[in-house]
């Protein structure tokens, strides 16, 4: 079974019962492609950063840094108040100025009248370096009561004494946001083109046709947005390869997203798959 990457999305909350902008990405100028407008620094300082990105040709630096959490921070208050309480996806792509395994966060964290509430992305700490860009996702379930006083959406790094590069961040109800065109072999296609999930001998098998060499990753979610697997890799030509979901077999039945990340579409793309 087979629907636009929308659809599915919309599909994921529909299944929740929810009435939330599902398939958008909630962040406001999450790409950083010509400015950092409707971020702030959450303590040290942040400017525009052209000379390392992860995507397009723009990011956001975070420097003279006193503690971990001074980082890129946006006010996310409207955004949760519109689309309620639920399931929502998280991430962002980090890299650092110097240093190895450095432990970074994708966080929100909401004030209902009594103090703030976090929800990490990652429900540990996930290490960044200064020699590749990160990924830094999770999907939480964030709940409140009465009304919203204030809700931020930040990103930190442990390590206070580097530099933080931040690129690509997403944040969407009931599941990852929807994706954006992808291409093959430097040609523009349709997400129906760029993989293929096939169901065999009690495994899924996602073929996938990568435009260029470069890591990639594949997330499969329920329809509620939680994570139940994901897959990292780097491809080293370009073509067609075959991954395999091993407990696909002893998986609850039902419905499930699939996405996958890679170099020509960093945004992602996504199917449903259906566990009979």
């Amino acid at each position: 079974m087979r629907v636009p990457p929308s659809t599915a999305v919309v599909f994921s909350a529909l299944l929740l019962g929810s009435t939330g902008q599902a398939g958008q990405n909630l962040v406001v100028n999450p790409r950083f492609e010509e400015d950092i407008d409707g971020w702030v620094a959450g303590g040290g300082q942040v400017e525009h950063w052209t000379q390392d990105v992860h995507g397009g040709k723009g990011a956001i630096r975070a420097f003279a840094r006193a503690e971990a959490y001074h980082g890129p921070r946006q006010d996310i208050t409207k955004v949760l108040t519109e689309n309620g309480p639920g399931t929502y996806y998280m991430s962002s792509w980090i890299k650092l100025s110097s240093g190895t395994s450095q432990h970074a966060e994708t966080i929100v964290r909401v004030d209902a009248g009594s103090g703030w509430t976090y929800y990490d992305s990652h429900g540990d700490w996930k290490g960044a370096n200064s020699s590749t860009w990160t990924e830094v996702y999770g999907t939480k379930n964030i709940e409140w009561s009465g009304n919203i006083v204030g809700a931020q959406l930040y990103i930190q790094v442990q390590n206070a004494a580097v530099d933080m590069y931040v690129d690509d961040c997403e944040l969407g109800f009931g599941g990852p946001p929807d994706s954006d065109p992808v291409s093959v072999n430097g040609h523009p296609a349709s997400w129906q083109e760029m993989w293929t999930p096939v169901v065999s001998n009690n495994r899924s098998a996602f073929q996938l046709d990568l435009a260029e060499a470069g890591p990639y990753a594949i997330q499969v979610f329920t329809a509620a947005g939680r994570l139940v697997w994901r897959h990292e890799d780097t491809w080293s030509g370009t073509g067609s390869r075959v991954v395999h979901w091993e407990e696909w077999n002893t998986a609850p039945k039902g419905f499930y997203v699939g996405r996958l990340t890679c170099p020509r579409n960093d945004k992602g793309t996504s199917v449903i798959l259906v566990r009979r």
